[in-house]
């Protein structure tokens, strides 16, 4: 088993918030006072990851220039656009350079970036 697991802060100690979580910390074969390290990040708030693509669909609904996006592709040019929210950078292609925002854990947002990117 591998990929992200979900933990839960509990006086102190993070122990699994779920049985996929505690099975896999099984399957490391992780005893007690074994070190281990982490990126710890918690998830963004489901509500307000609805609100803001209930919004991007909005745009896409009613501006001509979002018509042909979906609302994921409308929320992403936004950030690019405001500079908000996302990490910079510049991808070297011939013949050109394409500019723009991407999270770093993230490669699909490149495609993204091909998409809304600004090409000079």
């Amino acid at each position: 088993m591998t990929g992200k697991l979900a933990m839960r802060q509990i006086n102190g100690a993070l122990v699994p918030a779920d049985r996929y979580s505690a099975e896999a910390l099984k399957a490391r074969k992780l005893g007690p006072g074994d070190v281990v390290f982490a990126v710890l990040r918690k998830p963004r708030n489901p509500k307000h990851h609805r609100l803001a693509h209930a919004l991007g669909q909005l745009l896409v609904e009613n501006l001509d220039e979002f018509a042909e996006l979906d609302a994921h592709s409308v929320l992403k040019r936004v950030q690019l656009e405001a500079d908000i929210a996302c990490d910079q950078m510049a991808i070297n292609l011939d013949p050109g350079v394409v500019r723009g925002g991407a999270d770093r854990e993230s490669v699909g947002n490149l495609f993204v970036l091909k998409l809304v990117g600004k090409v000079n």
